[in-house]
């Protein structure tokens, strides 16, 4: 099943395009159907189980900061650097929320993972938690997509509509449907903090670079420390974890100091210097905040933050950036212009057949799939079985996996990679990043 996953988004990646003198993109989405989703996490969970919280890592990588949901700047560097095999990837973590394509995300990286399982690694961030993703825009983002059960999704009527195609059609006293819904909507989102508690948490690079998704905190001194943090971790619970996951740089301290977000610390020089020193690392990578280039060295210049994000959330032009990892070579950060903030009611979803003969209420082989048995769950599974009578739609169908990705003027949504993109350039004055809440603040 990844392959095909995978020749699904190669397609995605080569066939978006977007023209400028029309109101709507022309980006395209897929949609799974809900035993695609489950049998992916399934797959996958095992995989991550079996690394180390401590990833020791070898090679050149690209690494990726916070992405919240922006698939379009991962179509857009998958474009500019290729597929595994031809390169590595390295994920800090924070792929889900605040944006809306996060299951987008998750379904690429989760099916690349799967095929080149020793060429994508990814670390955790703060919102691969329950808690945090239940109440950031991910939940709501699956409810938006699985209470559909209309067969075509189209760009919403109504931009206040929360639905893909403007509405859920339905039969208001159809209650076992609406359960039925409801049950896959929870089992996906279920399935997916599954896999999100068993993430590593730490990666070192060529001996050399330490990559986290915040930073450290007093009770973190020696990297060893982190491989024997047990897993699954399913909650914040004031430990390591904790400090590694939610912690932040600041200029105007030396040691630490207790984070304004809840959780965490914020560290200084002397602290980073010490740590570095003592663990005989060069420097630390991190993601966690947004920053206004896509990347920012601090604590003299012993942290870089890389933020891959083009206009978070609409509310600030911010550029992106990755960051260039290659043996016996001093790391390059590499910025990309902002996107436009992509939302979505911009985009055309397609459904794969097996969505489609979900959606549809097809009569089917009564087979469970893999994912159903091992949840336990006691409907039978739409997926899997039968295929549609409809043909697929044709924009998703590529003759193999792997196909060379040209120049970036050929397959970029933009146009070039660095084009001028002002044109698409988010109108709204730029806001304070993040929303703060009580008791912790989510970035």
């Amino acid at each position: 099943m990844q392959k095909r996953v995978i020749e699904i988004y190669s397609s995605i990646f080569k066939n978006n395009e977007t023209n400028p003198n029309n109101e709507s993109y022309l980006y395209k989405v897929p949609v799974f159907s809900t035993c695609e989703v489950l049998n992916m996490c399934e797959d996958v969970k095992k995989i991550f189980s079996d690394e180390s919280s401590l990833l020791e890592l070898h090679g050149d990588f690209v690494v990726v900061g916070d992405l919240h949901g922006h698939f379009f700047d991962l179509v857009r560097i998958f474009q500019k650097f290729g597929l595994p095999p031809n390169r590595k990837y390295l994920f800090l973590g924070d792929l889900v929320d605040r944006g809306d394509f996060s299951l987008a995300i998750l379904m690429t990286i989760f099916a690349l993972k799967c095929q080149f399982t020793d060429h994508i690694f990814v670390i955790r961030g703060n919102h691969e938690f329950r808690d945090v993703c239940l109440n950031s825009g991910f939940f709501r983002e699956i409810n938006r997509i699985y209470s559909n059960e209309t067969r075509h999704n189209t760009k919403s009527s109504d931009a206040n509509d929360d639905n893909i195609s403007g509405g859920i059609q339905k039969d208001a006293d159809d209650n076992k449907t609406n359960q039925k819904v409801q049950q896959e909507i929870k089992d996906i989102f279920d399935e997916v903090c599954d896999v999100f508690s068993v993430l590593p948490l730490v990666a070192i690079v060529n001996e050399e670079y330490l990559c986290v998704h915040g930073g450290i905190g007093p009770k973190f001194q020696t990297i060893n420390q982190c491989s024997l943090i047990p897993r699954p971790i399913n909650t914040l619970y004031g430990g390591i974890a904790d400090e590694i996951l939610w912690s932040d740089p600041s200029e105007e301290i030396n040691t630490y100091r207790p984070s304004k977000r809840g959780a965490g610390f914020e560290y200084g020089k002397e602290s980073i210097k010490s740590f570095l020193e003592k663990n005989k690392m060069k420097l630390l990578i991190r993601a966690h905040q947004p920053v206004q280039e896509g990347f920012k060295y601090s604590l003299n210049n012993k942290v870089i933050t890389i933020f891959s994000a083009s206009n978070y959330c609409g509310m600030s032009n911010n550029e992106s950036s990755v960051l260039l990892l290659n043996e016996g070579k001093e790391e390059e950060p590499f910025k990309f212009e902002p996107l436009p903030f992509i939302q979505h009611k911009d985009v055309k979803y397609i459904l794969t057949e097996e969505r489609d003969i979900e959606v549809s209420n097809t009569t089917l082989r009564k087979k469970k799939c893999r994912a159903c048995k091992s949840i336990k769950r006691k409907r039978k599974c739409q997926a899997e079985t039968l295929r549609s009578s409809q043909p697929f739609p044709k924009v998703l169908k590529i003759p193999s996996y792997g196909p060379k990705l040209g120049p970036a003027s050929s397959l970029s949504p933009i146009g070039s990679v660095g084009q001028d993109v002002s044109r698409f350039s988010s109108k709204a004055k730029p806001k304070k990043f993040g929303s703060p809440t009580k008791k912790i603040q989510f970035s």
